[in-house]
Order: structure tokens, then C-alpha cells, then sequence
């Protein structure tokens, strides 16, 4: 998604069979500077949450699980008039994201529960 002012906002969904494949991916799509807050980790300009989706493969079948992150990360051009949202908005928009990746495209039948701002960052 592409702003009027030049930024694009990358956003993905993964999902993994086990929470270390979920790691070794995560590892790829968010630079590190981020600081890590209750379900996710943010940084000025990318952030990522991290959840546990079950679904069922059929009506009556066996439930799965995946492993899922929600990542966003904002590409500006490198002009200061465009500063960096900050940790704290990027941690929200990164969760409003999940939630609607959740509630809209995921099917998970377990709740799940992630964190409400203002996020503290350890």
C-alpha cells in the first residue's frame, strides 16, 4: 500500500508448521532494531506480532496448527520530512493488522488474545 506522500507500507502474514520455522522466517522479514513488547517486537519504521492460529482441515477433521506473524514494515524515502512513525505506532498498527487478519482471512478457532496499547517495550 503506497501513500500520497511516497511511503509504501509492506504488510505480510506467515504462517509456519512449527514455531521454530516460524522464528528462522520471522528472521527475515523485519530488520532488528526493533524492542520487543507483549506478543511482538517494533521498531521505528517495521513491527511484528506473533500468534497461534488453530484451525480445522475439514468439518470434521483433526484440528492443525500454524504459527503465524503479522508483519508491517514502512519504506520511506529517504527524505526528513518523513519521519518515522516510532516503536509505539508501529506496535499498533502491527497488531490492528493481525486482528484483521484474524477476524477476516485466518478461519482460527481459538481466541486469541493480543495485547491493548499503549505498549511498553522491554
Amino acid at each position: 500500500m503506497s501513500g500520497s506522500d511516497q511511503r509504501t507500507l509492506i504488510t505480510t502474514v506467515t504462517g509456519a508448521d512449527t514455531d521454530v520455522e516460524r522464528i528462522h522466517t520471522e528472521g527475515q522479514q523485519v530488520p532488528r532494531d526493533y524492542l520487543p513488547f507483549s506478543d511482538g517486537e517494533a521498531g521505528d519504521h517495521s513491527s511484528v506480532v506473533r500468534f497461534t492460529c488453530i484451525t480445522k482441515s475439514t468439518s470434521n477433521g483433526p484440528d492443525r496448527t500454524w504459527y503465524y506473524t503479522a508483519a508491517l514494515n514502512l519504506q520511506a524515502p529517504d527524505n526528513p520530512a518523513f519521519p518515522a512513525p516510532g516503536r509505539q505506532k508501529m506496535a499498533e498498527l502491527s497488531v490492528a493488522f493481525a486482528r484483521q487478519a484474524i477476524g477476516k482471512a485466518l478461519g482460527c478457532t481459538n481466541t486469541i488474545q493480543l495485547p491493548d496499547g499503549p505498549y511498553k517495550f522491554t
